[in-house]
């Protein structure tokens, strides 16, 4: 006779991988792997001060990467996962990607303005390399909308694939490009990547889409939806970022800000399975949100599942980074493990509201998302300026650690509300 434990966790693996979470989990892990080997390999062919540039690159990038959304990825997630016919899901297709298109442009022109006022002016490197870099901000987000149409219809398997093929050709650029030209071939590789990026994408996507010449008759909820996403990401992508945008505004020394910005790469590469737990959350959540009781009991076990996932990253993390320092990186690297010790207590903090988030937004509840993201973002700005003549970077690294405290109280807040109290 079989154990009751062990049928439910037959149950329970064969409902996740039905959804797909094991063939995105598997692809992202593969290409997180390969990853980490780009983790090795950077500090062999760039100098830290490098390493920090092509951080900011990257930071400044995707907070004007997501500005060229303008929010319409995030509602074409949500509309077009809602029951609707397939002749309403391609009009809404249509039209969110053609505006995702149109901001793209104007994104680019802002980077350029910003770019020409403000950040030449406090890092001359990065003004030089920022408008070229700019250029992968239309392919970006065009690739944004192509992944959530595809999100949107459960199509995760065909997600996974996409992935892989372009975070491999990404890597294969990088490596190759940064090992020849250094940090030219860095920059140039990853906008080249980019660019190739849409087309793995784009072959899961029917050309019958593009077929018909109806409009749809939704753009006022479209377009409310995107607004709304769209201040809230933004102001949330600038918290997030908000330590490299301080460090680089305050004039940390080239190597020390290079250390911490290689630090951030241990983050990303823990952030895999919550991501993957993420992209798989809200299209079922928009298609049960009126069963608020079925929303509350599944995002609170993939919360759950999540976190317990994320506690063995950030122990790994961690170790990962002391051995890297003491036997590989060196001297020149001796903060390594405690900038990884504190990013992984904020990703630890993050790891127990990222689900929660998902869910409001298949739940549709973009204006609370914003507000809270327009009280916690200044907060982790103005504490970390505060805290960085006490505690040095450290105390940027608190800041950051109490602005998630806070954006985890105020989700676990609205979803309550949503949930529990409808």
């Amino acid at each position: 006779m079989k154990s009751p434990n062990v049928a439910r966790m037959k149950n329970i693996t064969r409902s996740v991988s039905d959804k797909g979470f094991f063939h995105l989990l598997s692809s992202n892990f593969a290409v997180q792997f390969l990853g980490f080997g780009v983790i090795l390999f950077l500090p062999s062919v760039l100098s830290p001060s490098e390493i920090g540039n092509a951080r900011l690159l990257q930071s400044y990038s995707v907070l004007f990467i997501l500005i060229g959304t303008f929010g319409y990825n995030v509602a074409l997630l949500k509309v077009c996962a809602e029951n609707i016919t397939r002749e309403e899901k391609a009009e809404v297709f249509k039209y969110c990607l053609y505006r995702t298109f149109f901001f793209s442009i104007i994104s680019y022109v802002s980077l350029l303005v910003v770019n020409f006022f403000y950040i030449r002016g406090v890092n001359e490197v990065l003004g030089q390399w920022m408008p070229i870099y700019g250029v992968v901000i239309p392919f970006a987000a065009i690739v944004y909308c192509l992944t959530a149409y595809l999100q949107s219809q459960k199509r995760i398997k065909d997600v996974a694939k996409a992935q892989v093929i372009v975070r491999l050709t990404f890597l294969f650029l990088i490596i190759l490009a940064t090992y020849f030209f250094g940090f030219i071939g860095f920059v140039l590789s990853t906008i080249i990547s980019y660019f190739v990026g849409i087309f793995p994408f784009a072959l899961f996507i029917p050309l019958a889409i593009f077929e018909g010449v109806g409009e749809t008759n939704r753009k006022d909820q479209i377009n409310h939806y995107a607004y709304f996403t769209f201040f809230g990401v933004v102001v949330t992508t600038i918290g997030q970022y908000a330590d490299l945008y301080l460090l680089d505004f305050l004039k940390v020394p080239d190597d020390r800000l290079g250390v911490y910005s290689y630090s951030i790469l241990f983050l990303q590469a823990g952030m895999v399975v919550v991501n993957t737990v993420q992209s798989i959350v809200s299209p079922y959540i928009s298609e049960r949100q009126d069963n608020k009781e079925w929303v509350w009991v599944k995002t609170c076990y993939y919360q759950l599942l999540s976190f317990i996932f994320s506690i063995f990253i950030a122990t790994g993390l961690y170790g990962g980074a002391i051995l890297l320092t003491r036997y590989y990186l060196g001297e020149e690297y001796a903060e390594l493990p405690d900038f990884v010790l504190g990013i992984s207590g904020r990703f630890l903090i993050w790891s127990c509201f990222a689900v929660v988030g998902a869910s409001l937004v298949g739940l549709g509840r973009f204006k609370e998302g914003f507000y809270l993201a327009l009280i916690t973002t200044p907060t982790g700005i103005i504490l970390g300026y505060l805290f960085f003549p006490i505690w040095d970077i450290y105390g940027i690294i608190i800041a950051q650690m109490i602005a998630a405290t806070l954006t985890l109280l105020g989700c676990w807040a609205v979803f309550w509300r949503a949930t529990r109290r409808s």
